[in-house]
Protein backbone atom coordinates (compact mmCIF):
# COMPACT_ATOMS: atom_id res chain seq x y z
CA UNK A 1 0.00 0.00 0.00
CA UNK A 2 1.20 3.51 -0.82
CA UNK A 3 -0.31 6.67 0.57
CA UNK A 4 0.08 10.29 -0.46
CA UNK A 5 -0.96 12.48 2.46
CA UNK A 6 -0.86 15.91 4.02
CA UNK A 7 0.77 16.15 7.45
CA UNK A 8 0.09 19.02 9.87
CA UNK A 9 1.00 19.62 13.49
CA UNK A 10 -2.10 19.77 15.67
CA UNK A 11 -3.28 23.08 17.03
CA UNK A 12 -3.27 23.39 20.82
CA UNK A 13 -7.09 23.28 20.80
CA UNK A 14 -6.95 19.80 19.21
CA UNK A 15 -4.47 18.30 21.69
CA UNK A 16 -7.02 17.21 24.32
CA UNK A 17 -8.96 15.08 21.83
CA UNK A 18 -5.73 13.59 20.47
CA UNK A 19 -4.47 12.80 23.98
CA UNK A 20 -7.76 11.05 24.83
CA UNK A 21 -7.41 8.91 21.69
CA UNK A 22 -3.77 8.19 22.54
CA UNK A 23 -4.64 7.21 26.12
CA UNK A 24 -7.48 4.93 25.00
CA UNK A 25 -5.12 2.75 22.96
CA UNK A 26 -4.69 -0.77 24.17
CA UNK A 27 -0.90 -0.78 23.75
CA UNK A 28 1.44 0.38 25.22
CA UNK A 29 -0.06 2.95 27.61
CA UNK A 30 -3.81 2.66 27.27
CA UNK A 31 -6.32 0.16 28.55
CA UNK A 32 -4.79 -0.63 31.93
CA UNK A 33 -4.81 2.80 33.56
CA UNK A 34 -6.19 5.64 31.46
CA UNK A 35 -5.30 8.26 34.09
CA UNK A 36 -1.60 7.35 33.88
CA UNK A 37 -1.79 7.32 30.08
CA UNK A 38 -3.42 10.77 29.99
CA UNK A 39 -0.77 12.16 32.34
CA UNK A 40 1.99 10.69 30.18
CA UNK A 41 0.44 12.14 27.01
CA UNK A 42 0.00 15.54 28.66
CA UNK A 43 3.59 15.60 29.92
CA UNK A 44 5.09 14.50 26.63
CA UNK A 45 3.47 17.45 24.89
CA UNK A 46 3.32 20.27 27.43
CA UNK A 47 6.04 19.90 30.05
CA UNK A 48 8.93 18.29 28.26
CA UNK A 49 7.99 19.41 24.77
CA UNK A 50 9.87 16.41 23.40
CA UNK A 51 7.01 15.30 21.22
CA UNK A 52 4.55 16.92 18.90
CA UNK A 53 1.32 15.42 17.65
CA UNK A 54 0.59 15.43 13.94
CA UNK A 55 -2.53 14.71 11.93
CA UNK A 56 -2.04 12.84 8.68
CA UNK A 57 -4.80 13.22 6.11
CA UNK A 58 -4.62 10.77 3.18
CA UNK A 59 -5.10 12.36 -0.24
CA UNK A 60 -4.49 9.35 -2.51
CA UNK A 61 -4.13 5.64 -1.64
CA UNK A 62 -2.84 2.92 -3.94
CA UNK A 63 -2.42 -0.80 -3.49
CA UNK A 64 -1.36 -3.69 -5.68
CA UNK A 65 -4.24 -5.08 -7.70
CA UNK A 66 -4.95 -8.55 -6.27
CA UNK A 67 -6.54 -9.64 -9.57
CA UNK A 68 -3.41 -8.91 -11.60
CA UNK A 69 -0.60 -11.38 -12.34
CA UNK A 70 1.87 -8.48 -12.55
CA UNK A 71 2.66 -5.68 -10.12
CA UNK A 72 -0.10 -3.22 -11.04
CA UNK A 73 -0.91 -0.32 -8.75
CA UNK A 74 -4.61 0.51 -8.33
CA UNK A 75 -5.92 3.73 -6.82
CA UNK A 76 -8.49 3.28 -4.06
CA UNK A 77 -11.52 5.50 -3.58
CA UNK A 78 -11.47 7.55 -0.38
Amino acid sequence: MQIEAECNELKLTEYLKAMKLYASRKYPYGGLNTKIAMEFAKNMVTKRKLYKIYKITPKVIWMNDPRSDTDVRTQLEL
